[in-house]
């Protein structure tokens, strides 16, 4: 349960299988992983185990799970860390806890949460020599000496990135979200395939990917020439593509880990992915110029969107034809050469009688 790498294979057969994996939860989650139904009995997933979190140790999290049945679901914090036995749960386990989100159910903010573990600590070793002691509850109760529950510190959450980066470490997978969501618009208009949807399709060829570097393993050849394995991860799983001596000296300044790149690579028909060209995703983004996609229905409107559209030529702006066929089947048709877009030009397209559609892209 602790191989990350097996984990992050299962993790994506999950994926293509369309069945959800719900993030670690104190308060939900088992040691092991476990199968959940909504009430009415649909829509299954995967609740990820807590054990499977690097570096809590099995036994620990058993402990965890075991107060919860016996005592409850833990209502915040100051309850969980009143429970907590401190001999069994350290600094180290609580962090990745706090990373991989384990706490979001009952503190959404990860950042507050990290900065109070050492406090936390504090009053589950206090709450514990109490009842060794015998006394009342730390936090409540009819004792004269209970304490109040101090109040967590004022701070924002981390930023979205660095949230997935911290939840990454701690599980070596992406479970509340993925790196590459916030970047939708810009792969659409860059016409960006998931490596899932390339290797179902199986045709060798040039492709065009997005991913998040994993990792980079460096080789030397027979010749002496340096290459590279790079492992990245889109929205549809782990992929890896080889990187040759030239194109790894033109991009190693921008090798980094976590970073998101725009790749130009070739798919042979071993299903192996052989880098062209890669550039950060964002920089790519910002030569992108939107297109424009034209539905139609028959042939009708072509005449005239023709006529329209030698007006705009010698522009950066991409067309696609889609033919919407009687089965319900779409063919997407892209004319060659650049055109000049601007909204009242798209807004002319949509005039044109028998456009079925005309959207940017």
């Amino acid at each position: 349960m602790g191989n990350t790498d097996k984990l992050g294979v299962f993790h994506q057969e999950l994926q293509h299988m369309g069945i959800k994996v719900r993030g670690p939860d104190v308060n939900a989650s088992d040691a092991v992983f476990t199968v959940e139904r909504d009430p009415n009995g649909s829509n299954g997933a995967i609740r990820y185990a807590l054990a499977a979190i690097k570096n809590v140790g099995e036994a620990a999290m058993e402990g965890l799970v075991r107060e919860r049945r016996e005592n409850g679901p833990y209502r915040d914090l100051f309850d969980f860390a009143q429970r907590l036995d401190p001999h069994a749960v350290n600094k180290r386990q609580m962090e990745n806890l706090v990373r991989a989100g384990a706490f979001d159910g009952i503190c959404s903010n990860r950042r507050q949460v990290y900065d109070a573990i050492e406090m936390l600590l504090r009053h589950a070793s206090i709450a514990n020599n109490e009842r060794d002691s015998g006394q009342m509850g730390l936090f409540g109760g009819d004792s004269a000496g209970a304490v109040e529950a101090p109040s967590l510190p004022e701070i924002a959450d981390w930023q979205k990135m660095d949230r997935l980066t911290e939840e990454f470490e701690a599980t070596g997978l992406y479970l509340s979200g993925h790196p590459l969501d916030d970047f939708t618009p810009i792969m659409k208009r860059l016409k960006v395939k998931t490596n899932a949807d390339i290797l179902s399709a199986g045709k060798p060829g040039p492709r065009r990917m997005a991913g998040t570097l994993l990792g980079i393993s460096e080789r030397t050849s027979k010749k002496g020439n340096r290459y590279a394995f790079l492992s990245f991860t889109d929205t549809s799983g782990v992929f890896e593509v080889i990187a040759f001596s030239e194109t790894l000296n033109q991009n190693r300044d921008i090798l980094e880990l976590g970073q998101s790149f725009f790749i130009r690579a070739q798919f042979d028909a071993d299903s192996r992915f052989s880098v062209q060209s890669m550039q950060l995703l964002e920089k790519a983004g910002d030569k992108v110029i939107p297109g424009l996609a034209v539905v139609v229905s028959s042939a009708t409107p072509l005449s005239a969107l023709r006529d329209v559209l030698s007006a705009w030529r010698h522009g950066r702006g991409h067309v696609t034809v889609v033919s919407r066929l009687e089965e319900g089947a779409e063919v997407d048709i892209e004319l060659s050469g650049g055109y000049a877009l601007t909204p009242d030009d798209i807004n002319a397209v949509r005039a044109i009688p028998g456009i079925v559609e005309a959207r940017e892209t």
